[in-house]
């Protein structure tokens, strides 16, 4: 599992379009629209994006992968009367990914 935790406007949606792109992943978010204007930015196509109520109503094929934006606010959307969760570190990406290109 990824984990791309980071600080607020630091690349991290930009990070899991550039997985979703490469592995063939499919983004789930809760402001898709915000999402496909990244893509558009970087010249991405083909990523399918959905909403955290479209993956909770619709999706349940087990076949495909699925990257979370924001898990806290996926947390949020699927019962907002949880108020925390603990996680392990893992997996966890401090780092730019390397196909990820600074300019």
């Amino acid at each position: 599992m990824f984990k791309i935790i980071d600080g607020r406007a630091t690349g991290k949606t930009t990070q899991l379009v550039c997985l979703a792109k490469e592995f063939n992943y499919t983004i789930v978010s809760n402001n898709p629209k915000y999402v496909y204007s990244i893509c558009n930015k970087l010249g991405i196509q083909g990523i399918e994006i959905i909403s955290y109520r479209n993956f909770l109503d619709n999706y349940k094929d087990k076949n495909k992968k699925y990257l979370i934006d924001d898990c806290s606010g996926f947390l949020r959307a699927v019962n907002s009367n949880i108020i925390g969760y603990s996680d392990s570190k893992e997996y966890f990406i401090n780092e730019k990914l390397a196909y990820i290109r600074e300019e």
